[in-house]
């Protein structure tokens, strides 16, 4: 099918199909709930954020734009070490689509506008640009929407793509979509790889002569700047010096198979301990959390009713019901359990890592490469089911040099891949960004 075709099918097609998709959604998910409100009044946000701007930093809004999209949190935490970069001398409006980003991106600093990214259709999509005035838009790792792309191709300004990641499963790859997608990342003028593999699948997407460069994730930049400035953990907090399992974004499969794998953990190191942080904090979960714990016969007590009375030996668990701090607990730990791993796909295994501790994950990881990067470095161990989640853990636990020496090795592969955001300004400013405005080294 010819670029005009492909356009015609996806708005008369896909965009409608979409939005009857979200708008069912609503009606019984309270995440798509929240994209369709999100959505449906994200052009009166970016108005009233645009003319809030104007009144209270006109030097600000007068900056060359820049439009921002990330889908959810890891696509903004990539994000998070160019917009540093860009936002001293650039005007920054970022998008998302996830909820669960939503909130943070709000609170973000580095950034002046922030909204929901509408439906991608040719109406809303112009309706934005005009607002924006963006010099350039970018994609942060994969979420590239087409009439985004066409769009900004149709006003002469210039898309990329940073830390872009596909596997070799992606279904962006499979015929009919490849067929689409390639009459957008035709249109790109700059794609910044994770690693060569991704670069190879966005070279069948955008063909042999598409700027596709490998620039490394900029998540090891980022996880790096994170932990070394860490907010202090909270005092009330016990002060455990055994072995102690930090459990970060966990969900309830993955809760299912490490509890029962930390109560045979127990069974050889009575004073093992856990800190448990489920990846979405809400009373529906805690809740759920709880029951599970207390069904083992585990003393568990959520953060938020700790007081400086709560002694070690209290507690077997401490539940955090609050969020960002999983960068600051893994201080606590002597070995990190990183969830997801057991429900849909692993979360940040750069974030232990950077701590030096030894990472343990369960078999869900494809999203990944950096788990299997981290697994090759000596750094990490994938687990199939909660009795080799207890082996593991029990490993670490009677046998300190191999934990030493698994945290040291996850340490160096973070420090080994560090610079990616500095390889990544480096192609904006030749490719992307205006000469005249930060564009030049």
């Amino acid at each position: 099918m010819s670029e005009l075709a492909w356009r015609a099918f996806y708005d008369g097609v896909v965009t409608p199909l979409m939005a009857v998709g979200i708008r069912v959604g609503a009606l019984v998910d309270d995440k798509a709930r929240d994209v369709s409100a999100g959505q449906r009044r994200a052009e009166a946000d970016l108005t009233e954020q645009l003319r809030d701007l104007a009144e209270s930093a006109p030097d600000r809004a007068a900056l060359p734009g820049i439009w921002l999209h990330a889908t959810s949190v890891g696509e903004f935490e990539q994000a998070k070490p160019i917009l540093r970069e860009l936002w001293p001398t650039h005007r920054i409006a970022v998008t998302c689509f996830s909820p669960s980003v939503y909130d943070g991106m709000l609170r973000y600093p580095n950034k002046d506008l922030a909204t929901y990214l509408p439906l991608d259709s040719r109406r809303n999509v112009a309706r934005f640009f005009d607002l924006i005035q963006p010099t350039a838009l970018v994609f942060s790792k994969f979420d590239i929407w087409p009439n985004c792309v066409w769009e900004a191709h149709r006003r002469a300004i210039p898309c990329a793509l940073i830390a872009g990641t596909m596997h070799s499963t992606s279904r962006r790859l499979r015929v009919g979509i490849r067929g689409l997608l390639r009459h957008v990342h035709g249109h790109l003028a700059l794609q910044c790889a994770v690693g060569e593999e991704d670069a190879e699948r966005l070279r069948q997407l955008c063909g042999p002569d598409g700027a596709v460069v490998v620039t490394g994730d900029t998540r090891f930049d980022q996880v790096f700047e994170r932990a070394e400035n860490a907010p202090p953990l909270p005092d009330v907090l016990p002060e455990w010096s055994d072995f102690c399992v930090v459990a970060g974004s966990t969900y309830a499969p993955d809760e299912e198979a490490l509890i029962p794998a930390f109560m045979t953990l127990r069974e050889r190191v009575p004073t093992a301990r856990l800190v448990l942080v489920p990846h979405e904090p809400e009373p529906p979960r805690l809740a759920d959390a709880e029951k599970r714990l207390a069904s083992h016969g585990l003393r568990s007590a959520r953060l938020s009713s700790l007081d400086e009375a709560t002694t070690a030996d209290d507690l077997h668990a401490v539940l955090i019901d609050r969020v960002g701090l999983l960068a600051s607990l893994y201080t606590m730990g002597r070995v990190a359990f990183v969830g997801g791993s057991f429900n849909y796909r692993v979360h940040n295994v750069m974030e232990p890592a950077v701590h030096g501790l030894p990472v343990v994950f369960g078999p869900l990881m494809d999203n990944a490469p950096e788990a299997y990067g981290l697994m090759d470095a000596g750094g990490a161990r994938r687990v199939g089911d909660a009795d080799e989640l207890a082996e593991r853990l029990t490993e670490l636990a009677l046998t300190p040099s191999t934990a030493d020496a698994m945290g040291a090795a996850a340490r160096e592969y973070v420090l080994s891949n560090l610079g990616a955001s500095r390889r990544t300004m480096d192609a904006l400013r030749r490719s992307v960004l205006p000469p005249s405005v930060g564009g030049s080294p």
